[in-house]
């Protein structure tokens, strides 16, 4: 079989089918090159673990916090920021229980994949 036959055969295939046979040759070249191969479940981990907090959000958290610390925070700022708190943490937990499991696979502690991935920083897009 030729590489024309091939790429032939690949036109044929419907969209799911050709993405499959994409990526396994994506896998294949990688391994021929001798690269290192992680896991699905591990670089789903990681986009997780790498998604950062949006900026803006972040931003108007703090100056949220700062007015309070000053005492001059509205009743409705009080409850925006309370609302952006309560999303941050959700994120925050769910960045922490994807490096507890990504830690378990790579039988690693969570301290050094913290520190990897940056979850020590006090901003959460550092």
């Amino acid at each position: 079989m030729t590489i024309s036959d091939l790429v032939a055969n690949a036109a044929k295939l419907d969209m799911g089918a050709f993405e499959k046979l994409y990526q396994e040759l994506s896998l294949l070249r990688a391994k021929r090159k001798g690269q290192k191969i992680l896991p699905t479940k591990e670089v789903s981990l990681i986009k997780k673990i790498s998604q950062k907090f949006p900026t803006d959000k972040w931003v108007r958290l703090q100056y949220l916090d700062w007015k309070l610390e000053n005492g001059q925070l509205t009743l409705e700022e009080e409850a925006e920021s309370l609302a952006l708190a309560a999303e941050y943490e959700g994120y925050y937990v769910e960045r922490v229980k994807s490096l507890a499991a990504l830690a378990t696979l790579r039988q690693a502690s969570i301290e050094v994949l913290a520190a990897q991935f940056s979850l020590n920083s006090p901003a959460p897009n550092a």
